[in-house]
C-alpha cells in the first residue's frame, strides 16, 4: 500500500510540473526589427520612412514611451502604407497601445473614404491585432493580409 500511494504521488507530481510547464505565461521574444527588415525584403515597402525612436512614435501615436518595450515602424507618407510592430512593457500597455493604434486605423479609414473604394477597401480589411498578449501589430498596405501571415510566423 505505501509504495502504490508513492508512485501516485510521483506520477501526480511529475503531471502537476509539466502541467505548469505547458502554461508559461512568458511571451516569446521577437526581435521587431528583424520582423520589419523581413517585411521590407519580402514585400518591396521601401519608400516607406522609418519611425526609429519612441518620442516619434509619441508624437504620431500618442503611445506613451514608458508603455513601449521595443518597437519597428514605418510609414510612407505618400501611400496608405503604414506598419507599426510594438512589443508592450506588460498587457495592460499593450491594451493602452492597442487602443491608439485602432484610433489610428479609424482616423486612417475615415480618411481612405475620400480616396478612391479600391484603397478604402484595403485599410477596411486591416486590423488591430495582439500577439501573446504584449506585441501589437497595426499593418496598413496593399499586402497587408500576407503581410500579418508573415508577421504571425514570427510567433509559432
Amino acid at each position: 500500500m505505501k509504495k502504490f500511494i508513492s508512485v501516485t504521488a510521483l506520477i501526480t507530481a511529475i503531471f502537476c510540473i509539466f502541467s505548469f510547464a505547458g502554461c508559461s505565461s512568458q511571451p516569446k521574444d521577437v526581435d521587431l526589427k528583424n520582423v520589419m527588415q523581413t517585411l521590407n525584403n519580402d514585400y518591396s515597402i521601401s519608400s516607406a520612412t522609418e519611425i526609429s525612436d519612441k518620442a516619434r512614435l509619441n508624437s504620431l501615436y500618442q503611445i506613451e514611451e514608458a508603455d513601449v518595450d521595443s518597437f519597428a515602424a514605418e510609414i510612407d507618407e505618400q501611400d496608405i502604407t503604414e506598419i507599426i510592430l510594438v512589443k508592450a512593457v506588460d498587457a495592460d500597455a499593450a491594451k493602452r497601445v492597442s487602443d491608439k493604434l485602432n484610433i489610428r486605423l479609424n482616423s486612417k479609414k475615415s480618411l481612405a473614404a475620400s480616396y478612391e473604394p479600391e484603397t478604402l477597401e484595403i485599410v477596411k480589411s486591416c486590423e488591430v491585432a495582439t500577439n501573446d498578449g504584449v506585441y501589437v501589430r497595426l499593418i496598413v498596405a496593399n499586402d497587408a493580409k500576407a503581410m500579418t501571415e508573415t508577421y504571425n510566423g514570427f510567433f509559432k
